[in-house]
């Protein structure tokens, strides 16, 4: 069965995947109704729904409207060029140019980089078999209702490998999955990105279920012609989000190297020009203090200040998953585990003490605001 979903849980060494996770908040809501006066520059296309970049909150948008409120976040990019999205890793839907005659050298970037461009589903025999991820879906950060889910692993010749996320809501045969790829090399040093979008005689669209996999990955469009921009997400050591110990995590840690060096920050293959490049950032230092505990075991990216792997990421993980053994497997209500704007924590997180520091140092990168101590303690 196919299916696909959602932005969100951490994108650090092997700990959070849902390599196209889905920006959602964790009670399922129904998403708020887009306002007419948002600027679409604030927004995140992200596998199927739109994001305030802000708050990481999904927001609701019409059918008959999505198309063209797509379009305008695509020219983001050249809009602010120069200015924060440019610098923090671009948060637009798309570049607003057509990428088409790029799309072949980017496929050969790839491969030169160590980068598997694989086969078809149908006839690659590197694919491994689906593993349904549907009883685990709540774990996932998966966008409201997208959890008919499976993941397929890939092994090339030369030990690269990819991971395919594909996402759908259940019982709706008719729905166009969301089917992500991620391919990285064998050290993971460089990654790519890959959709189930196709060009057409003009422009772009979303591929079905069997359209899709029976199509050489060579046929899908450039990342900068796809609706999402996956940098937003996924940084930092390696390009997934994943957390171990779940179907989804084993699957993507079984492709890792065992024998090799771990892997320091990866690249984006062939994406780093103008006017909207994707960028990774540099892991947060560690200085010896408290604050290095988050950090001992992932490998952080220090994003820019508002940079929307805070709010996608990095809180959501925080108040779902992080750190290990404290969050129950199906996280339901509870305060959270983010400090307000005096660095306190709510009350009945003081098992997470140990913690404390390190948070507060993640929100203050992620506000651009000096840390903050609570003066109680607390």
């Amino acid at each position: 069965m196919p299916h696909h979903a959602r932005i969100l849980a951490g994108s650090v060494p092997l700990l959070l995947f849902a390599a196209f996770v889905g920006l959602q908040s964790a009670s399922g809501d129904q998403p708020a109704k887009l306002k007419s006066e948002t600027d679409p520059c604030t927004l995140v296309a992200a596998y199927g729904g739109i994001y305030d970049g802000a708050t990481g909150s999904e927001v609701q948008v019409g059918v008959e409207d999505r198309e063209a409120l797509l379009e305008r976040m695509r020219v983001c990019p050249e809009r602010k060029a120069g200015g924060v999205l440019a610098t923090s890793g671009g948060m637009s839907a798309g570049s607003g140019s057509d990428h088409r005659a790029d799309a072949p050298i980017y496929h050969q970037a790839c491969r030169d980089a160590g980068v598997p461009v694989p086969g078809s589903f149908a006839m690659d025999a590197g694919w491994s078999d689906p593993k349904e991820l549907d009883s685990e879906a709540h774990r996932y950060f998966f966008r409201s209702n997208w959890t008919d889910a499976e993941v397929r692993t890939y092994r090339a010749e030369n030990g690269g490998f990819c991971i395919a996320l594909a996402r759908r809501k259940p019982n709706a045969p008719e729905q166009v999955p969301f089917i992500g790829t991620i391919c990285a090399d064998r050290l993971q040093k460089n990654a790519c990105f890959f959709d189930n979008i196709v060009y057409e005689q003009s422009g772009s669209k979303r591929i079905g279920w069997e359209d899709f996999r029976s199509r050489d990955f060579s046929e899908l469009v450039h990342p900068l012609d796809g609706e999402d921009r996956c940098n937003s997400c996924h940084l930092g050591k390696n390009p997934f989000i994943v957390h171990p110990g779940t179907i989804l995590g084993n699957a993507v840690q079984s492709m890792y190297d065992k024998n090799g060096p771990a892997p320091k920050r990866f690249e984006f293959v062939g994406l780093g020009g103008p006017p909207d490049p994707w960028t990774n950032f540099a892991p947060i230092a560690r200085d010896g203090s408290a604050a290095d505990k988050c950090m001992m075991c992932h490998d952080l990216p220090h994003v820019t200040a508002g940079h929307p792997f805070c709010s996608g990421i990095l809180e959501m993980a925080a108040k779902r998953t992080m750190p290990p053994g404290h969050w129950p497997a199906d996280p339901t209500g509870g305060p959270d585990f983010w400090p307000d704007d005096k660095g306190c924590f709510a009350e009945g997180l003081d098992s997470l003490k140990p913690y404390f520091a390190s948070i507060v140092r993640l929100k203050s990168i992620c506000s651009g605001k000096p840390e903050k101590t609570c003066a109680n303690g607390q």
